[in-house]
């Protein structure tokens, strides 16, 4: 009875110490791969990432660059000009024809140029055939958001369907 009280569970601990440090050694090993792994294909993401993002937006002045999310960031990127080279008039479109796009401080939704598409499109419909066509005129000239232009067309359309004769 002593045997199996006192010396099996002393034996099991034994024998379970031999067999358990090589099974632990064995998966840190495999683990530790595994992770090594991941970390090389995450660092290889992060490079390839930043290198597409420097084509499309020209190279960072460095690791503490302005990552911002205002409006700036988020328009066409411009290249830069040659050094001596007269500064590069904005682009206008041929749709506004002889009007120039109006300043972004006479549009009649305030602070136009902080909000997003979709906070835009929600306040078109409060506004006048004028001011529609300032603000059409405008996001022509600078941004070009296809949200924003394509729910003035929707509303213009209608309103010019909705006044014509019928």
């Amino acid at each position: 009875m002593l045997d199996v009280a006192v010396f099996a569970p002393i034996g099991l601990v034994d024998l379970a110490a031999d067999q358990l440090t090589p099974l632990l050694a064995q998966g840190r090993d495999r683990l530790g791969r595994r992770l090594l792994a991941a970390r090389m294909v995450g660092k290889m993401a992060v490079t390839m990432a930043r290198r597409r993002a420097d084509q499309l937006l020209g190279p960072s002045s460095g690791p503490a660059a302005d990552h911002s999310t205002g409006p700036a960031s988020r328009s066409a990127p411009r290249r830069a000009a040659p050094e001596g080279a007269p500064p590069e008039p904005p682009r206008r479109s041929a749709a506004f024809g002889r009007d120039a796009p109006p300043e972004v401080g006479k549009l009649a939704i305030p602070a136009y140029d902080s909000l997003a598409a979709s906070q835009v499109v929600r306040r078109l419909d409060a506004l006048g055939p004028e001011e529609l066509d300032a603000v059409r005129r405008y996001e022509e000239a600078t941004r070009r958001r296809r949200t924003i232009l394509g729910r003035l067309a929707q509303l213009q359309g209608h309103r010019a369907g909705a006044d014509g004769p019928g």
